[in-house]
């Protein structure tokens, strides 16, 4: 969209009325919500929503353009629909950043499958038994793991993780979630390896590479994703499993199954909400900086603001103690 204005005629009816309510002459008051993640946090600014603007307005002055209609146009109704999509999406990605930065992961663990797998049930029994496998030696591993698909159809899971683990046994329990038997072998000089099996009618044979029905991989962040290594920011972290699933979720949702699965453990935190005391969005903008600079003493902050400056979000890493 080339203009604010093209921006707000494809808006809903409540963006359009906050967005009249931003260019009117009257002192505007800012809602802030404060969500903490322990050595991170993010806040949003916002104007009142609808309901809570509605007492601001005369009925009789609502201008008509930004009523909805009791009955809308089959091109209304779909662009209504479409936000709504958006939004769910929205909803979605954000849960996940959530979810992630609550457990403050730093590895990326990234599930395959040799074979075509296009069945998302057959993967989320698979990702079951695999989480089961993976507790018996780390009983309090937590995660959040997203679904996507490969170009060619196949499922495909990455895994936001805290802490590395060891790879052999992430290895042994996928195989084992895959159906194989795995021994491990040792070498002369003590390195250990994996060898898996596969059922050959009723005897067990040790498969051949190209039967191995599956694989793991620790990926590290690329350059633009914090460097080399394996250890990643968890705001990096949360940027890269989210910044596609958006596309991915149009293209490839299957009707009646849940985006992404994290562990039951993760704590839900309550966000903390207050109003400022700003009355314009520069003020707004200066009183959620200086709180984030000097009572939470983040190292870095980010901020980013909506098209018709209704809104703006402020994301705070790097938490240090004032005292």
């Amino acid at each position: 969209m080339d203009t604010v204005a093209d921006y707000l005629s494809s808006a809903s009816a409540q963006s359009r009325l906050i967005a009249a309510f931003v260019a009117a002459d009257e002192p505007k008051t800012y809602k802030a919500t404060l969500r903490h993640f322990g050595r991170s946090l993010e806040l949003s600014v916002r104007l009142p929503g609808l309901k809570e603007l509605s007492h601001r307005f005369d009925g009789a002055n609502i201008p008509p353009s930004l009523l909805v209609p009791d009955e809308l146009t089959e091109v209304e109704q779909e662009r209504r629909d479409q936000e709504n999509r958006h939004r769910a999406d929205h909803r979605t990605k954000q849960a996940v950043r959530w979810c992630l930065k609550t457990i403050a992961a730093d590895h990326l663990l990234t599930l395959t499958y040799r074979e075509n797998q296009t069945e998302l049930d057959q993967v989320k029994k698979d990702w079951q038994r695999f989480v089961r496998l993976v507790r018996v030696r780390y009983p309090k591993w937590q995660y959040v793991c997203v679904h996507e698909r490969q170009e060619r159809g196949a499922w495909h899971l990455h895994v936001g993780t805290v802490g590395r683990g060891d790879v052999h046994w992430l290895r042994r329990c996928w195989w084992m979630a895959l159906g194989h038997k795995v021994e491990i072998d040792y070498s002369p000089e003590g390195k250990k390896s994996l060898r898996s099996l596969v059922r050959d009618g009723v005897e067990w044979r040790y498969s051949r590479s190209d039967e191995v029905r599956g694989n793991i991989d620790l990926r590290g962040p690329s350059r633009r994703f914090g460097g080399h290594g394996q250890k990643w920011k968890t705001e990096k972290l949360a940027a890269y499993m989210t910044k596609y699933m958006t596309k991915s979720m149009a293209e490839n949702q299957v009707a009646g199954s849940r985006r992404y699965w994290p562990s039951k453990s993760i704590e839900r935190r309550d966000p903390v909400r207050w109003w400022l005391t700003a009355t314009s969005y520069d003020e707004a903008v200066r009183e959620a900086h200086d709180l984030l600079r000097s009572r939470y003493c983040c190292s870095e902050l980010h901020i980013w603001t909506s098209v018709d400056m209704s809104r703006m979000w402020f994301a705070g890493s790097g938490i240090e103690c004032p005292f």
